[in-house]
């Protein structure tokens, strides 16, 4: 067992940007009392233990840091997804007795309350659902403070919203996700589930459009990092491959044959592209691709135009999200040949553009 109070205080202090100073104020204590709790000089009494818990909002076991390895814990909970993976409905009943023993795990409620939402969902049973609801309200309460964001509160409160949308409350899962929207993480979410009401379609529009740019953002930026990945291991194959998607999917949207931010998209990818025929076929049909990337950035930068319109939303201005490479579009190009760093391309590179 090992208690890493001291270091938690200290830990959750800084995350929220306060000094000794300012915690002790807020606990009415004196600054040396905390100076010497974070020190692991002296302890807090009980009272003042569960004050910190409240101050910080974690659990007394979380602000203690009481650790005790307990791999059946760990087990129980890999079983009850296993049953979730075989579709094996008998596992709720072993997830409620694991709860029976560990009413307050971390893991097994979170493990428990996805078997209940995932048969509760599928079979349209609303009492599962609502049991499922109940428990991640409750994981809601004991989320540990390293646990992995990826299973953490945002991601469960997307979960109850979901739930509460298939027990046909539409408004109040709407009303938790936007609570909870950070960053837009639930756009596609809201407006998908808004476009249901025939008289909301103007804030439905809103929603999905920020969605689908965000979408687009994270897969051109996929693509680009996928591109360095099979470049770095010499996969020039992969590098053609990825570079092919990714200018047919921004082909596929843009809805003008006009100048647009798909244009300085495309000639940072035409470069990629040329790189992979460069390496695989040889020079000259390289040759051919820089030619149409130097064709395409002089053209955009000519006249720019940041706005994307496609063809899944008509009469919409866009901005552009993906300006990491460069201003223009012919920054773009001389930034994706700085990361390429091969001195025989660059050179037919400016060949190309002499």
């Amino acid at each position: 067992m090992e208690l890493r109070l001291g270091g938690n205080i200290k830990r959750m202090r800084k995350d929220r940007s306060l000094t000794q100073e300012e915690l002790a104020d807020a606990l009415g204590v004196t600054t040396g009392a905390v100076y010497k709790w974070e020190s692991g000089l002296s302890v807090p009494e009980l009272t003042m233990i569960v004050k910190l818990a409240d101050y910080f909002e974690v659990s007394v076991d979380v602000l203690l840091g009481y650790e005790k390895i307990d791999r059946r814990r760990e087990e129980i909970a890999q079983k009850i997804y296993r049953f979730i993976g075989a579709k094996d409905r008998s596992g709720i009943e072993e997830a409620e007795r694991a709860l029976l023993k560990y009413p307050n795990d971390y893991g097994i409620i979170k493990a428990t309350a996805t078997i209940c939402a995932t048969f509760g969902t599928e079979e349209k049973d609303h009492d599962l659902i609502r049991r499922s609801i109940a428990l991640f309200e409750k994981a809601l309460t004991l989320i540990p403070a390293d646990e992995d964001p990826r299973f953490g509160e945002l991601a469960i409160r997307g979960n109850i919203a979901t739930l509460y949308y298939s027990l046909d409350d539409v408004e109040r899962a709407i009303r938790i996700l936007k609570e909870n929207n950070e960053a837009g993480v639930f756009n596609t979410e809201i407006g998908s589930m808004l476009s249901l009401s025939r008289d909301r379609n103007d804030e439905s529009k809103r929603y999905l459009l920020n969605g689908l740019w965000q979408t687009n953002s994270r897969l051109i930026n996929m693509a680009f990092g996928l591109i360095c990945l099979y470049r770095n291991v010499g996969d020039m194959e992969k590098v053609k491959e990825v570079s092919e998607w990714i200018l047919n999917y921004i082909g596929s949207l843009r809805d003008t044959e006009n100048v647009c931010y798909a244009d300085k998209i495309s000639s940072a990818y035409l470069v990629c592209l040329s790189y992979a025929v460069y390496r695989l076929k040889g020079e000259e049909e390289g040759r051919s691709y820089l030619m149409k990337a130097k064709e395409t950035a002089e053209r955009f930068d000519a006249a720019p135009d940041y706005n994307f319109p496609t063809r899944l939303f008509s009469n919409v201005e866009s901005g552009s999200s993906y300006d990491i490479l460069g201003r223009t579009a012919s920054e773009s190009v001389e930034t994706v040949l700085e990361l390429i760093k091969d001195k025989k391309f660059t050179a037919l590179w400016k060949k190309v553009n002499a």
